[in-house]
């Protein structure tokens, strides 16, 4: 659950096309049949997201002499599903403009365990023999075939420590009593109760019971450490005849009281995952059936917040400081287990902001929908989703800036240019999405600009001459690049 771990994960011939303004202003509002301006001088407001449309050639002038000394922020995303990066050409560039890289987060002191996305292959764990429901009394005994992520196999023998009304509690018996006592247990199994287990199903819908008994295996074990994991629901679990959930245990060196936020957290998300399963995979009939994973990754990490458990385990924060850092390094869509803490970053950020515009209703539709992937979201939403892209990718450059007051382009949960601190230890001052600078005092800036495809990126011409800005933008059509432009205050010196 935690992006501790970070696990890192045909161009076409290029088509020229050209941004195109169109003088409307708002997402979505550009010309879908890609009309050259015939060299139309125009002049974006301030804080408003202008599309830029494809054209087959010509440029595109943008109002340089009378913007008070703002910059133009160009805010480019790709909707391909394709793997790997696509790249625009600004006025025929020859020089591939830099990446941004991430220094600050990649030096934050972290945890030295964290989440396998649900797309890896992850450990297996699951009871030996079915337990009858007469013993599923505190105290009873139950063994778990354990295989190792290298392969080793052992048993676990447990004991099953609490009883709610929605779970089984089982510790791993080579943990003891000084290390998780009973009333450390007994405080997960009441948020588990109070908390996780109402939360998750009110949020995103009703877990599987494959195993008939309105309970789930909770299975606190330090085998999920020793492959350096703080959990994990493996959908053959289900599909095996279990309802389960598998994570950490404290330790010598982080005890109780250091990784609570980090346990509870991790029941929260993985729970999750189990109740996704079961919409994507066990009602349909077909246990092989899985979602997108950055799709069941962001509304897993979702829920640790909605949990109110972000500030406690720090994941989130830590995933989104390392996005907001370097856009570019980390796509929203990533459908393998190549998945780092950017991952997360921009996973969460997506499914934050469909919550706050559209309610955690939605979750649930999206959740529950009989499609999986962009159709799901599309659907739930009624909304075409390279829209929604554009429109969440400007978000994260104008929430709380106090250019817009437009809804669309804001958080009501978080303030991406705020300062957030974990406790873990660690402050998180973010600043909105990162941006490569270049610039345009010549009118002509140009650059070979690299992007993920299924991502974004942001690009602030800097410092426009007295003259208009020329953009010419060529990019290979097959990869769905759009391309907005909002007039922004310039960046300090």
């Amino acid at each position: 659950m935690n992006a501790r771990m970070t696990r890192r994960w045909l161009l076409l011939p290029l088509v020229a096309v050209a941004g195109l303004l169109t003088g409307l202003t708002g997402c979505g509002q550009g010309s879908p049949n890609g009309t050259d301006n015939g060299g139309e001088v125009l002049a974006p407001e301030r804080g408003v997201p202008t599309d830029l449309t494809i054209s087959s050639g010509g440029a595109l002038n943008l109002l340089g002499g009378d913007v008070g000394g703002d910059d133009y922020l160009l805010v480019l995303t790709s909707t391909s599903e394709a793997a790997g990066p696509t790249t625009v050409t600004l006025n025929d560039g020859t020089t591939a403009l830099p990446m941004l890289q991430n220094a600050a987060a990649a030096a934050r002191p972290v945890l030295p365990f964290g989440h396998l996305p649900i797309a890896a292959r992850h450990p297996r764990c699951a009871p030996i023999a079915a337990v009858a429901a007469m013993a599923e009394q505190v105290g009873s005994q139950r063994d778990f075939a354990y295989e190792h992520l290298d392969g080793t196999k052992e048993t676990l023998t447990t004991t099953l420590r609490a009883v709610t009304a929605h779970g089984l509690l089982y510790v791993d018996n080579r943990v003891p009593d000084s290390r998780l006592s009973d009333e450390q247990v007994d405080d997960v199994a009441a948020e588990w109760e109070s908390v996780i287990y109402p939360g998750d199903i009110g949020w995103f819908g009703a877990p599987s019971d494959v195993d008939s008994n309105n309970a789930i295996v909770v299975l606190m074990t330090p085998a999920v450490l020793e492959d350096g994991l703080d959990g994990f629901f493996d959908p053959s679990e289900a599909a095996g005849g279990v309802d389960q959930i598998t994570v950490l245990t404290p330790t010598e060196a982080y005890p109780f009281e250091t990784i609570r936020g980090t346990v509870l957290a991790t029941l929260v998300h993985e729970f999750q995952h189990l109740i996704h399963y079961n919409y994507k995979a066990i009602i349909p009939g077909d246990l092989n059936r899985q979602d997108d994973s950055w799709i069941d990754e962001g509304m897993a990490w979702l829920a640790i917040d909605l949990a109110g458990y972000s500030p406690m385990d720090e994941g989130v924060y830590y995933g989104m400081d390392t996005y907001l850092e370097a856009p570019e390094q980390w796509p929203l869509f990533e459908f393998t287990g190549d998945y780092g803490a950017g991952h997360t970053g921009s996973s969460f950020l997506f499914f934050r902001y469909v919550a706050d515009r559209f309610g955690t209703p939605s979750l649930k539709a999206i959740v529950q929908s009989e499609e999986i992937g962009v159709p799901s979201i599309q659907g739930a939403l009624g909304e075409d989703f390279a829209v929604l892209m554009r429109e969440w990718a400007a978000m994260l450059a104008l929430d709380d800036t106090g250019l817009t007051s437009d809804a669309r382009f804001g958080l009501s949960s978080y303030n991406l240019h705020g300062v957030y601190d974990g406790g873990l230890g660690n402050s998180y001052a973010f600043d909105g999405a990162g941006a490569s600078a270049l610039g345009a005092a010549s009118g002509h800036p140009a650059a070979q600009v690299q992007l993920p495809r299924g991502g974004a990126r942001y690009v602030r011409l800097t410092s426009p001459g007295p003259g208009n800005v020329s953009v010419l933008l060529k990019a290979p059509t097959a990869d769905l690049v759009r391309v907005q432009v909002i007039r922004v205050p310039a960046a300090p010196k």
